[in-house]
């Protein structure tokens, strides 16, 4: 009957998410009052318009859904941060609600899960402008630096999956909190080697301070040692000429020098 149809229709989408039942709902209470014993004396016609009230009540539910399942697809669509199964996995839910009010909930998580994407790239554009300083070229270990730069482009690639705003927040703290230690290691090996520069007796001051200086002004590691070993070199060099010079003062004492005819060519070698 058109009574019963009436009621089956209320659990449908049709009816659950019209925009107004009013009019069905109406069409519905009328037909039940004339079914029942406070029904009045109607005629055949009177009982077919009812029918047709019924039957006629405009129910939008169906399309109201899809509506909102339209408006909710074109809204994550334009979320530019989310890779493809993210964003897939999102159309599906819409598509797969039953309900309008299970639409909203969804967008918004995909939303959130937009920003923390952003986050994720900005992130990562972080790390690799980090690639080119001391910290990372001269770290002792850069293994975990990579393994979370390379983990957090595969998820923000066409090959990443699906995962929450928590997990994509996980990949970001293992990018940003990823140890580092360049700077220590180059400073370590500055410290190691001015310690060795200092060390040095035979070097005059200037030429110790031109050895630091060359030190403290490296950017790597590997700059360091020539130039501790350059100076080691001098330093062995001065050493030859300090005993270069006791020798041509032993030598003043001697009758080679007191005797000799021109003695300016010897003190002006002692003296430089």
């Amino acid at each position: 009957s058109a009574i019963e149809a009436a009621n089956a229709k209320k659990s449908t989408t049709a009816y659950t998410q019209a925009s107004d039942t009013s009019e069905f709902d109406g069409a519905l209470t009328a037909a039940n009052t004339l079914n029942s014993d406070k029904g009045d004396n109607e005629d055949a016609n009177a009982v077919q318009a009812k029918i047709d009230a019924l039957t006629n009540a405009n129910l939008d539910g169906d399309k109201q859904l899809q509506d909102a399942k339209d408006a909710a697809i074109e809204k994550i669509n334009a979320l530019t941060n989310l890779n493809k199964a993210q964003k897939q996995a999102a159309i599906d839910a819409v598509n797969n609600a039953t309900t309008k009010d299970a639409i909203d909930p969804i967008v918004e998580t995909a939303t959130t899960l937009n920003g923390k994407m952003g986050d994720l790239k900005s992130a990562i554009e972080a790390a690799d402008a980090k690639k080119s300083t001391t910290a990372y070229t001269q770290a002792s270990d850069t293994k975990a630096f990579d393994n979370a730069l390379t983990a957090g482009n595969t998820l923000n690639s066409d090959n990443g999956d699906n995962e929450d705003a928590e997990a994509v927040q996980a990949k970001i703290d293992a990018l940003t909190n990823a140890n580092l230690d360049g700077d220590k290691q180059l400073q370590d090996a500055k410290d190691a080697a001015i310690a060795k520069i200092n060390a040095l007796t035979n070097l005059n001051k200037a030429q110790k301070q031109a050895a630091i200086d060359a030190v403290n002004n490296a950017t790597t590691k590997d700059e360091i040692q020539p130039i501790v070993d350059t100076a080691t070199t001098l330093d062995g060099k001065m050493g030859d000429l300090k005993k270069a010079i006791e020798a041509a003062d032993a030598k003043k004492s001697t009758t080679a020098y007191t005797q000799a005819s021109d003695t300016t060519a010897f003190d002006t070698a002692l003296d430089n």
